[in-house]
């Protein structure tokens, strides 16, 4: 009975041992998280790994956070393997924070496939579980049908969950569909209360969407002033759409003091960001003087950058400034694109302008057969030049068969249209007889013709056969 007692009392003892030890490891544990905490948020970041490898191990807490700084390569070499390792662990133990970032991984195939679908569960799964940043990423899947079929009606309600819990991004977007009538019916004034509330947590996006708003007095009472405030808000945010836009009401001076300088500067912000169309913008003000001195060299190579995103306008300005400005360089490829976008759009300038960079391997390789193409091209749109130049490839044969008759029809084509580099090109085949019977008079006569309107090599051309006969 003694021994049955005792038995009790040890048993009793053991188990009141094993719970304050299991007492003990949970503290330990939530001393560990804290301290890991404290370590993270003072960028001490091998503390915190120490932690938080410890409470994942022992526990499965902490393991999503110790993945990041995997993802991330805080204190520990950047393996995102490693990482979604223990995002997977943190969601199976139900830290939703987890599956909202391994659901990150699979939507931008982070050490696994891309996978919209996968992406999607582990949103939903995330959201269901009050992590509410998972809410509005599943909410951008449904909004563009990735993994999931579109369902704007149903992403509205997502965003909306996102929005309750305050994430600005979530009310920005959900703003967007009221302003759009997505999913949603169109509701300016609601559009307008959610892109504040998304802008005061500094979403850029809504603070330009709201400026809008404002600009054209949508959901709000029109306020210009208010709009620039908030455009220059998305601009200092980042969002480049609002250094466009707060740019443009200072150029124009449209509910603001008109300032080039200050427009000049949003501009730049604008165009460097990667809006390439306001690159053009500000290569007009360059170009045309608009308040700034007139700057070719600048206008050409914001001209350049348009040019190369297929800004048509710009690629057509930047042949302009070729063909007016002198002591500019340029970027000959892009000058050679240029030219190609205005020949393709019927301007006769441009296909001339393309044949001479083909017929000096000037950005593009050397190439006469392409150069007889472009400069027949203008020709036969009456661009005398290019008939000019035209004929001179048949004259000596580079890149068409050599073809003095036509040559000579090349050059009659620009002389009866009064071009006086034709008329001397004409002299040269009747003082040589290629093409014509040889008849030196009408050389003379044509030598004559040219010499007296300017141009110096007909003067010399008909001095040479003077003293020749």
């Amino acid at each position: 009975m003694k021994f049955l007692k005792r038995s009790i009392i040890f048993i009793f003892a053991s188990c009141f041992y094993a719970f304050a030890l299991a007492a003990v490891v949970v503290q330990d544990t939530k001393d560990l998280l804290a301290e890991a905490n404290r370590a993270y948020h003072q960028q001490d970041y091998p503390r915190a790994a120490k932690a938080l490898k410890q409470t994942c191990e022992n526990e499965n807490l902490g393991c999503s956070n110790l993945g990041l700084l995997y993802l991330n390569g805080l204190a520990v070499e950047q393996d995102y393997d490693r990482a979604n390792f223990y995002f997977q662990k943190a969601c199976d133990a139900d830290d939703f924070f987890g599956c909202y970032n391994l659901g990150h991984s699979y939507f931008k195939g982070r050490a696994v496939p891309r996978d919209y679908y996968r992406a999607a569960e582990l949103y939903t799964q995330a959201c269901d579980g009050e992590m509410f940043d998972g809410c509005g990423n599943l909410g951008n899947l449904y909004q563009n049908g990735l993994g999931v079929e579109k369902d704007y009606s149903y992403a509205a309600k997502l965003y909306e969950k996102a929005c309750n819990a305050d994430i600005a991004e979530a009310c920005g977007k959900l703003g967007f569909f009221y302003d759009t009538n997505l999913g949603v019916e169109r509701d300016y004034s609601r559009a307008a209360g959610l892109y504040e509330k998304a802008c005061n947590g500094e979403y850029a996006t809504a603070c330009h969407n709201l400026g809008i708003l404002f600009f054209y007095g949508q959901g709000v009472e029109q306020d210009y002033s208010r709009a620039a405030e908030l455009y220059e808000q998305a601009c200092d945010r980042g969002f480049v759409h609002g250094c466009t836009q707060i740019g443009k009401m200072y150029f124009e001076g449209k509910g603001i003091k008109k300032d080039i300088s200050r427009a000049v500067k949003f501009y730049e912000k604008s165009c460097y960001g990667g809006i390439e169309q306001v690159c053009g913008v500000l290569g007009d003000i360059y170009a045309q003087g608009q308040g700034v001195e007139v700057d070719y060299s600048r206008a050409a190579k914001l001209y350049e950058r348009a040019c190369v995103s297929n800004i048509k306008e710009s690629c057509h300005n930047l042949g302009v400034i070729y063909t007016k400005a002198k002591n500019v360089e340029f970027d000959y490829s892009i000058l050679a694109k240029a030219f190609a976008i205005g020949c393709d759009g019927k301007n006769t300038e441009a296909c001339l302008e393309l044949g001479k960079l083909y017929e000096e391997g000037k950005g593009v390789s050397q190439n006469y057969s392409f150069a007889a193409r472009f400069y027949g091209k203008a020709c036969d749109a009456e661009n005398i030049t290019a008939c000019y130049q035209l004929g001179i490839l048949y004259y000596e044969g580079k890149g068409v068969e050599q073809n003095y008759s036509r040559a000579v029809e090349l050059y009659k084509k620009g002389c009866d249209a009064s071009d006086m580099t034709s008329c001397a090109l004409l002299g040269i085949a009747y003082e040589e007889g290629k093409g014509v019977e040889k008849d030196t008079n009408r050389a003379l006569e044509l030598y004559k013709k040219s010499c007296d309107t300017g141009n110096t090599k007909a003067c010399e051309f008909r001095k040479m056969l003077l003293l020749s006969l």
